[in-house]
This record gives structure tokens, C-alpha cells and sequence, in this order.
């Protein structure tokens, strides 16, 4: 759900990019434009060795209107797997 500065609803476009055979996600963009602006965010995803699984890193933004751009870069590292284990034990009420 993406809205205007307005609050209006925006229409929203984009690709994806797989690597051949395998399928695998390795980069997304997000394509946003009205009558004053626009925006693009693409997404790249690599395979982290550490946890084995692909995460992104890198989110490129980019926003414009007439005279006003607005560059932003985002770069992830450092991924952790977290893990939970839970346990139960299920008993009968006293007196059943």
C-alpha cells in the first residue's frame, strides 16, 4: 500500500530478477510515479555464507520531483540466525 503526498492510493510497478535455473531472487525494484514525482527502490540479495540463506544486501532509493532529488543508500550486514525452542507438557485438571 503506497499513497501520495495527498493520501491517495499510487500506483506501483515492478520487476524481479532471477538467477537462471535455480529461481533464486537476486535483486527487486519498486517503481512509483505520479504527475509531480517519482521513486525507485531496488533491493539486491546475496547468498550470506555464515547463516546459508539469501538476505538482502543493499536498498537503493531514489525520489524526484521538479528540481528536488533524494538519493539514499542502505547497506546490510552482519546476519545472525536466531533459533527458539519451546517445550509443553500437557496434564489433566485435578480432580478428572
Amino acid at each position: 500500500m503506497v499513497r501520495d503526498r495527498r493520501g491517495a492510493d499510487l500506483l506501483a510497478r515492478g520487476r524481479v530478477w532471477a538467477e537462471p535455473g535455480s529461481g533464486a531472487i537476486v535483486r527487486t525494484e519498486l517503481l512509483l510515479a505520479d504527475r509531480v514525482s517519482n521513486g525507485t527502490c531496488t533491493v539486491e540479495f546475496r547468498i550470506d555464507p555464515r547463516i546459508g540463506i539469501r538476505v538482502p544486501i543493499k536498498m537503493t532509493e531514489r525520489y524526484g520531483m521538479t528540481g528536488e532529488t533524494i538519493d539514499a543508500v542502505a547497506r546490510y550486514s552482519d546476519f545472525r540466525r536466531f533459533t527458539v525452542s519451546t517445550g509443553e507438557k500437557i496434564t489433566k485438571p485435578p480432580g478428572r
